[in-house]
């Protein structure tokens, strides 16, 4: 299972120390670009299995991060 993140969004380096201290088994990835333009500079998002995430803060898309990779484990 892959997160990705933009690289322009202001929110992606809290995210990703809070995933890889909490969770340092999840492959995570920084993009250029992860396809919703714009929308990453002024929104907490990530992209799980193709999936957008948006969270309202920092917490909450963790936490969107986190079930989502726990539905995923559940699918496989």
């Amino acid at each position: 299972m892959k997160v990705k993140f933009c690289k322009k969004n202001k929110w992606t380096p809290t995210v990703i120390a809070r995933l890889t201290e909490t969770h340092p088994s999840i492959n995570i990835s920084t993009t250029k670009c992860i396809g919703k333009c714009h929308r990453c500079k002024t929104l907490s998002i990530a992209k799980v299995d193709k999936n957008i995430l948006i969270g309202a803060d920092v917490d909450d898309l963790y936490d969107k991060i986190i079930v989502a990779l726990l539905n995923l484990d559940y699918k496989d």
